[in-house]
């Protein structure tokens, strides 16, 4: 078996560091951290349906911006779902993920969301 060799990351940004988190859904409860096992100085809310908050302890850095990937056990229940950046502001991003009517919606117990926050270090 061979292991993938780590590198770093070219960039058009200096100093540009990636926080990888992998959310499990709880339905109308707050997302749980699955990876990193110990996220710690990062935590995970819910302000209302679909509406959720990473909040670092912290400063990250200049906010960059941030993407979004899906899973489930069955695949097919998140076709069209889709998650946007409401807001980052004072160590907290606000997002907001969407099912194909679109509405907001809650993440249920076999969905994932895995969110790669993209953080700017330099002058910070």
């Amino acid at each position: 078996m061979s292991v993938l060799s780590t590198s770093t990351l070219r960039s058009n940004q200096q100093e540009l560091v990636a926080h990888v988190f992998r959310l499990q859904g709880a339905g109308a409860a707050v997302l749980t951290i699955s990876e990193p096992a110990n996220a710690a100085g990062v935590s995970v809310g819910r302000t209302s349906a679909g509406i959720y908050t990473l909040t670092w302890t912290d400063d990250p850095g200049s906010f960059v911006g941030a993407t979004y990937g899906f899973e489930d056990t069955t695949p097919a229940n998140l076709d069209d779902h889709s998650c946007i950046t409401d807001n980052y502001a004072s160590k907290v991003l606000t997002f907001t993920v969407y099912d194909g009517s679109p509405a907001v919606d809650d993440l249920e117990s076999t969905e994932y969301l895995t969110v790669v926050a993209w953080f700017k270090q330099t002058g910070v």
